[in-house]
């Protein structure tokens, strides 16, 4: 039992190193998961290295085709919710099979590239800050007011919150600007980062 414990832990160390592998090299990253198969931590970790590497992520379920009509729903919806963490991820069906879904997935990569090497527009990027600052202020920083000057494009997917004190913007306010960018600027596929800086 050790020994097969021993190799199965081989199997997993191999797979995940080549994942990783993967994932440094690519520049969008599919990550297929077998839709007869509950989510694994193993296929959290791999998406969780994507996001850190600020790859484009597109989800691709397997075996989907084989799912009967009635549960399509259930089972999508599982996948979702179990991977509540990449709402931006679009989720693909396929079936390695018989090649359906393929065609559409490939597209789907060439056109998340495509996006990922352009900048979005500065002046709706600014107005999309001032109107989420306008309806949703920071927070006090005890009695300190807190500044936000402007949101600055770094690389796909990656911006800097340029403020007067970068310590004091929590985590779900970044989030709630993340949303924000996802709502009107076409950023599916693409993890977001948004990196508080102090002013100079």
């Amino acid at each position: 039992l050790r020994r097969k414990s021993r190799i199965k832990e081989a199997i997993e160390y191999y797979t995940m190193l080549r994942a990783l592998q993967a994932i440094e090299r690519g520049e969008v990253v599919f990550v297929m998961l077998d839709a007869f198969v509950p989510v694994s931590r193993q296929d959290k970790r791999i998406i969780s290295w994507v996001e850190e590497r600020r790859r484009g992520l597109i989800i691709l379920l397997n075996k989907y085709d084989l799912i009967p009509p009635e549960k399509k729903d259930e089972v999508y919806n599982y996948f979702r919710k179990k991977l509540d963490f990449i709402p931006y991820a679009p989720f693909i069906p396929v079936s390695s099979l018989t090649g359906e879904g393929i065609d559409t997935a490939l597209l789907s990569a060439i056109e998340l590239a495509k996006r990922r090497k352009q900048k979005l527009p500065e002046k709706k990027l600014r107005e999309v800050l001032r109107e989420a600052v306008r309806k949703y202020p920071p927070p006090f920083y005890g009695k300190k007011f807190v500044k936000i000057y402007r949101l600055e494009e770094k690389g796909p997917g990656y911006f800097e919150l340029v403020v007067n004190i970068p310590e004091a913007l929590s985590e779900s306010y970044l989030r709630y600007l993340k949303n924000r960018l996802y709502e009107h600027f076409d950023l599916s596929g693409m993890p977001v980062t948004i990196k508080p800086v102090k002013k100079e």
